[in-house]
């Protein structure tokens, strides 16, 4: 037995790597050959019914059933207009319009990348 080589594989989580044994007398000497990182992605985490807010968020497509991150695009709504008005009656008339300029101001749609469907709306009012 003495001076063979034994090839044993370690169980584990991670893909099984091979290990050379080397039997010389009693003692065993153990030689990891072509030990390689293992990389774990931590993926997003996916909801049916997410809160859709101000940022892209990845859900689950209630049309298509796809995975996706969502196409946002911004809308002047209601609320936009409101924000003018109010800006233009207490503050100055010339500052009103200043509200269609910034998407904080209008609606955020959210869509799906794959099917385009409208997942969900967050609006200002």
């Amino acid at each position: 037995m003495a001076g063979q080589t034994i090839r044993v594989a370690i169980p584990s989580a991670a893909p099984v790597m091979p290990v050379q044994a080397t039997v010389v007398g009693a003692p065993v000497q153990a030689t990891v050959v072509g030990a390689q990182p293992v990389v774990i992605q931590q993926q997003p985490p996916l909801s049916a019914n997410p809160y859709f807010g101000r940022q892209p968020v990845n859900c689950i497509c209630h049309s298509c059933g796809q995975q996706t991150r969502t196409r946002m695009e911004h809308h002047i709504s209601g609320g936009t207009w409101l924000i003018c008005l109010g800006v233009s009656c207490f503050g100055c008339l010339c500052f009103g319009p200043i509200a269609f300029c910034f998407d904080e101001a209008k609606d955020c749609a959210h869509y799906c990348t794959h099917c385009n469907a409208e997942l969900g709306r967050k609006t200002v009012i």
